[in-house]
């Protein structure tokens, strides 16, 4: 059982779930919640208050009645399910509920083009209402491409930019204007420092993990998102853990992989029976490490 780092108290990212919604923000909410739509998506630069629309727009399409989801695409600090992965959920009126997710393999967007898009064309077909996509903040140049790509991918209806940032407007002239929305950063809104960020990250795994039991599976294929950076005799690795038809159940840790035995050793908390693939990722920070 890992010896998980000591719980640190961190700043809690801003959320429209329990402050104060942006009044600037409120027309177009408004507008949103009372026309025709059916996907949305969300860009801007780190802590301008992306998550914090998305949740206000998530509780007023709840209070209508509307069926509505979120697609978190950042892979970090997320709004819903676990980091390092691409996650789909809904409001329930109290908190966000998980309806599924797809790994990515790291915390890096930019380096995993391939799975952030075809994650997020999967999982926005599991949508059955309104979907409202958050983006990530990675606003350089590889991370306007990823949100091109996206954009392409998934044809939004709508494109909201929050923050006003000079950085983002060569990228939102190349867009459909009829479709942007120019909004500013929330009210409140405070930059995170890297070690704030990375600590916020830990904590994440930590709560995904902690308490977790190691089972030891066969028959399973594993498929390692950096062939390159695979070694099947040593390292541990977070994996993501799917079943026959792809749809993912959890993250866990590969412990220990015998493919002379076609055996490996897995700590999560997903039913043995319920896993099938096993998306091998990133290797596992020395903080999580027993």
């Amino acid at each position: 059982m890992p010896s998980w780092a000591a719980r640190i108290n961190l700043p809690k990212p801003l959320s429209a779930a329990s402050g104060p919604l942006t009044p600037a923000w409120q027309p177009l909410l408004d507008q949103l919640a009372q026309s025709a739509w059916q996907r949305l998506i969300v860009i801007g630069a780190p802590d301008r208050g992306k998550s914090s629309f998305c949740t206000a727009l998530l509780r007023l399409l709840h209070e209508r009645k509307a069926s509505a989801f979120l697609l978190d695409t950042a892979l970090g600090e997320k709004t819903v399910g676990p980091p390092a992965c691409l996650t789909l959920g809904h409001w329930d009126g109290d908190a966000y509920r998980l309806d599924g997710m797809y790994f990515a393999g790291g915390l890096d967007a930019v380096k995993r083009m391939p799975a952030m898009i075809s994650g997020a064309a999967r999982l926005a077909g599991r949508a059955t209402g309104r979907l409202v996509i958050d983006t990530g903040s990675t606003v350089n140049a590889p991370g306007r491409l990823l949100k091109s790509l996206k954009i392409d991918a998934l044809c939004p209806d709508h494109i909201v930019a929050i923050g006003l940032d000079e950085d983002l407007e060569p990228f939102l002239a190349q867009q459909p204007q009829a479709l942007i929305h120019r909004l500013p950063a929330a009210d409140g809104a405070t930059p995170r420092d890297a070690m704030t960020r990375a600590l916020i990250r830990l904590r994440a795994f930590q709560d995904v993990l902690a308490d977790a039991e190691t089972h030891e599976l066969r028959g399973c294929v594993a498929e390692p998102w950096d062939k390159d950076a695979f070694d099947w005799t040593q390292g541990e690795y977070i994996c993501g853990l799917a079943d026959a038809n792809g749809d993912e159940h959890g993250l866990g840790i590969l412990m220990h992989a015998d493919p002379v035995r076609g055996a490996v050793q897995v700590m999560t908390h997903v039913a043995p029976h319920l896993i099938r693939r096993i998306r091998v990722g990133m290797s596992l920070p020395d903080e999580l490490k027993t």
